[in-house]
């Protein structure tokens, strides 16, 4: 941010907010925090698991053999397809209503020992969920990866030292 537009909202590019002026704000404007999302239906949820390619191939599989007559054929193959369905759909579900709650976890402990010489990590940490992307395979692989980085940024803003004024021994004459 330039520092004419710092002095114009009255913060110190060196220093930041004042905690009084941090309080102040917060009482005025409230959480600067990005408004959520609305959760996905379940119907949505169920359209994109029902989407995938092999369970099109599968429930495609199962209608031509109703169509050629062996129904029990097509009955198990069906029963087994929209069992793995509804499987990974409780998955996906359970896993969007775990996300926000272990995020939410996260970022108070950040919070709570927040500090300038942590504060580049506390950033990258708060950016974590914009790389959970995707559905399926592709979402599980990006929370395995963001979840790695997240556990590797905790690390580091747990273990990073303050960095204070250089003190320099003076040899004594």
């Amino acid at each position: 941010m330039p520092s004419a537009d710092l002095e114009h909202v009255a913060i110190s590019p060196r220093f930041g907010l004042s905690d009084a002026e941090a309080t102040l704000r917060l009482e005025q404007e409230g959480f600067n925090e990005v408004p959520a999302e609305r959760p996905r239906s379940l119907a949505a949820t169920a359209l994109a698991v029902a989407s995938e390619p092999m369970f099109l191939l599968l429930i495609a599989s199962g209608t031509v053999y109703l169509l050629l007559g062996d129904h029990a054929e097509a009955g198990a193959l069906l029963a087994a397809v929209f069992m793995i369905i509804g499987i990974t759909l409780y998955q996906e579900r359970k896993t969007e209503r775990a996300l926000p709650g272990a995020y939410e976890t996260m970022l108070a402990e950040v919070l709570a020992a927040l500090a300038p010489h942590n504060h580049e990590l506390a950033v990258e940490l708060a950016e974590i969920p914009e790389h959970i992307r995707g559905y399926g395979h592709v979402k599980e692989r990006h929370l395995n990866a963001a979840k790695a980085k997240e556990a590797e940024l905790l690390s580091a803003f747990r273990n990073a030292t303050p960095v204070g004024p250089k003190t320099v021994a003076l040899a004594a004459d």
